[in-house]
């Protein structure tokens, strides 16, 4: 294989999970940069060569002017046919038309940040989104999280660091370095030294770790409210039109002006790197950017085989964007197609600039903004349904007035969120817990799963059940095996199901002419107690193994083709590869099908993999239902 041929990288050909593989450990040197620097100095060791970015720039930045650009259009996406790695959010082709709008032309720094501190921004609840200021009480912050004082703020960080603190009265200095930071200790400002910001003066009791005000979603949008003016964060495509050269396709940091890559282990000032030709400095690089947009893919949006749920789970309408990447980021993560996201009040090397629209003539009149958003609700596993009223109200509302914009409400490209509605859930229910046993599939399955197993003298450690529903059919296993775990890409159904097992009742609504509503608990007898329900995205290592599988997604047919979309997820997917690597070497996989064509299709690929012992035939509501059993090929008499 020649150089070129290796170097063009296709999502067809095996160099791309090649490529896979080292962008995924990309990530996690990222991310996993931001757990270091939440550990005590003692636990961390500056490793060899490693060099934190200069703490000055030439041209001290007294003023952050905003620099205004005119109204423009701009496409988002990356072209199918590109030739490098690119995980599947990066793709998908949109056109959009910008407003006129302003941004500042520096990432906003510590200074900045600190004015907002001193007038009380983390005391005053009308600068935080409902979230946010829960966040906030949930945190007690009172400064960002990569900030120090002598105040002994509690990390907040999680596990055994949540009471951890790198604010220590007793060490807080004034000058030099502070021995207990990760890094070196600058000034809180974009790298010179002002009269009251900390640099090495006794002005003022914050210092930072790093130069460049780091922050979360939340501490940046309460920023923006605090500056007034209709001030927000800048949208996805501001940003694509931030970053200037719209006809260029290679990437900014091929021509050495941007901290990437590790070039610097550490932020660098605000001014230190050229602007773009439209303006902007550190579009690319230094820290993220945070923007408005949720989370979700583009048109023409697909996931790669490879790695079914790389995105789609962020596709939740609580996941936001952010652009540009930060002076860790590596690989296709520096890329101009790169489209990350994190929750709003997650810890990343991320910051933010404030930006605003220009609206022209009638002031009255809403500006088209073409922020993306989720324009239906998604239910939010153990939070319910997240919509209008709960993510994009709550957290826009101080600043993206819907007075003030239109905006542009996206279909959630999601497959696993298109079934959580109320609907589905319904009709589980009646099907699992209302109509007869002989009317259902689903309550015929636990007697013929002890026939098998009693036939085929299965072990009975521990049972899976791959598309649970409501439950009843995994309840009822817990008879038969010591363990039981039920998953299902539905968090309505998860929910359900916990809320059963909990001796609970749960609320169907019955067409029978009536409309009439019933309360439906768990029959008595059944040991729940053996029996854990999880939401499914993949079979991770963690879930271990398995006696006997039960798979029964094919009911679920959700398009006039009859294709089954949990099918695709799954069986479509390196989900059938995982089966094999799950099921114990004398383990039963035991499949329903009431979809002929699913049947086919599925039968053909797990026959590559498993040895089909027989097949039964059940009743559901008068269609016949085909349970077929498998066991390891190996397992063939």
């Amino acid at each position: 294989m020649n150089v070129e041929t290796w170097c063009r990288v296709e999502q067809n050909v095996e160099q791309w999970s090649v490529m896979m593989g080292i962008e995924h450990e990309c990530i996690h040197v990222e991310t996993s940069s931001v757990l270091i620097h939440q550990l005590p100095v003692s636990m961390v060791t500056k490793p060899s060569g490693y060099t934190y970015g200069p703490v000055e720039s030439s041209e001290p930045v007294s003023h952050n002017p905003m620099v205004k650009v005119e109204a423009t259009r701009v496409t988002l996406g990356k072209p199918q046919d590109f030739p490098t790695f690119g995980w599947d959010t990066a793709y998908g082709n949109w056109e959009c038309e910008v407003p006129a709008f302003e941004a500042s032309k520096y990432l906003t720094t510590n200074s900045e940040f600190l004015e907002f501190v001193k007038a009380g921004g983390y005391e005053t609840q009308n600068f935080w989104s409902k979230d946010g200021w829960q966040w906030l009480q949930f945190r007690r912050a009172k400064h960002p999280t990569f900030w120090v004082c002598p105040k002994g703020c509690r990390s907040g960080c999680g596990g055994a660091l949540d009471s951890f603190s790198h604010c220590k009265p007793l060490e807080f200095i004034s000058n030099g370095h502070n021995s207990y930071c990760n890094g070196h200790s600058n000034v809180d400002c974009n790298g010179h030294q002002g009269k009251d910001e900390g640099g090495g003066h006794q002005g003022t009791q914050y210092r930072q770790v790093l130069i460049g005000c780091r922050s979360e979603s939340h501490e940046a949008k309460a920023f923006c409210a605090w500056r007034g003016d209709d001030c927000r964060l800048p949208i996805e495509a501001e940003h694509a039109v931030m970053r200037g050269a719209p006809d260029r396709l290679s990437d900014a940091v091929l021509d050495g002006q941007a901290n990437v890559n590790l070039t610097y282990g550490s932020s660098t000032p605000v001014n230190m790197f050229p602007p773009t030709s439209v303006g902007f400095c550190d579009v690319t690089g230094n820290v993220w950017d945070w923007v408005e947009d949720h989370h979700n893919g583009l048109p023409g949006f697909s996931t790669h085989p490879l790695y079914d749920d790389y995105s789609t789970p962020t596709f939740d309408g609580k996941h936001y964007n952010i652009l540009g990447g930060s002076w860790v980021s590596t690989g296709v993560e520096m890329s101009r197609f790169a489209r990350f996201a994190f929750r709003a009040h997650f810890f990343q090397h991320a910051g933010f600039r404030v930006a605003r629209s220009l609206p022209k003539g009638n002031h009255s009149k809403k500006i088209k903004l073409p922020a993306r958003f989720l324009g239906k609700p998604v239910y939010v596993r153990g939070l319910g349904e997240q919509g209008k009223s709960a993510v994009f109200w709550t957290y826009n509302e101080i600043l993206l007035s819907g007075d003030k914009y239109d905006y542009v409400l996206m279909e959630n490209v999601g497959l696993q969120y298109i079934l959580e509605t109320d609907e589905t859930l319904q009709a589980a229910l009646v099907r699992e817990y209302v109509v007869d046993r002989g009317e259902s599939s689903q309550l015929q399955l636990p007697a013929l799963t002890n026939q098998l197993i009693t036939k085929y003298n299965t072990a009975q450690g521990r049972a899976l059940h791959l598309g649970c529903a409501t439950g009843r059919t995994t309840f009822a296993l817990a008879a038969f095996f010591e363990q039981v775990l039920g998953q299902d890409y539905s968090g309505r159904f998860i929910d359900a199901c916990e809320k059963l097992q909990k001796g609970d009742t749960v609320s169907v609504q019955c067409d029978n002419g009536l409309k009439q509503t019933r309360q439906v608990a768990l029959p008595d007898g059944l040991n729940v107690s053996r029996v854990v329900f999880k939401q499914l995205t993949w079979l991770p290592n963690e879930v271990g193994f398995f006696d006997f599988i039960l798979i029964t997604f094919s009911d679920r047919v959700q398009n006039v083709k009859g294709q089954s979309i949990f099918w695709t997820l799954f069986f479509l997917s390196p989900g059938i590869l995982r089966l094999p690597e799950v099921l114990n070497t004398a383990g039963l996989l035991l499949v329903t099908f009431t979809n002929p064509d699913v049947r086919q299709s599925v039968t053909s690929l797990l026959e590559d993999r498993f040895q089909l012992m027989e097949t039964a035939e059940l009743t559901h509501v008068g269609l016949p239902t085909i349970a077929t059993v498998w066991q390891h090929s190996k397992q063939r008499k």
